[in-house]
């Protein structure tokens, strides 16, 4: 496939993506932004997880998830980010991408990643967010920042 082609269908693609309809009816025009940090808390030797609810009345339109990890040692590595949400009632997992380890030249290990994405989130329903780990967690410290808007519901 030439070079041409495959640039067009790429962008037709991501015109798809982004510029798709809502999985349900919102209000953009009258959209807030927001930005959230949720603490993602040892659960296990090998994860973490934390949420955050969606406002009353709102449906949360997430377009970027930045996910920051830091842990003791160099032998831990993030295996898998992932985003649980719900619309229209049904519960949906997405996973975010890992990045490789980035070392300080002590004794913390790093990781760290940002995505854009479309996700969206029924009113009143929990983002949930967890990660999992080799090695030992017990000392981890993970944040997610979801940046979006929060959108009223058209009756």
């Amino acid at each position: 496939m030439p070079y041409t082609k495959v640039a067009a269908l790429a962008a037709a693609c991501a015109f798809a993506l982004f510029a798709s309809t809502p999985a349900a009816a919102v209000d953009l025009a009258t959209a807030k932004p927001f930005q959230v940090q949720v603490n993602c808390a040892a659960i296990t030797p090998h994860g973490c997880n934390g949420s955050w609810a969606t406002p009353a009345g709102k449906i949360a339109v997430i377009e970027q998830v930045s996910v920051y990890c830091s842990f003791p040692g160099t032998s831990t590595r993030v295996l898998q980010w992932t985003m649980n949400t719900t619309v229209s009632g049904v519960a949906s997992s997405s996973n975010i991408s890992v990045a490789g380890p980035v070392f300080d030249g002590s004794s913390t290990t790093y990781q760290t990643t940002s995505q854009l994405v479309r996700l969206y989130s029924d009113p009143q329903k929990s983002v949930f967010v967890f990660g999992s780990f080799t090695g030992n967690t017990s000392q981890v410290s993970c944040v997610f920042t979801l940046s979006g808007e929060l959108a009223n519901i058209v009756p």
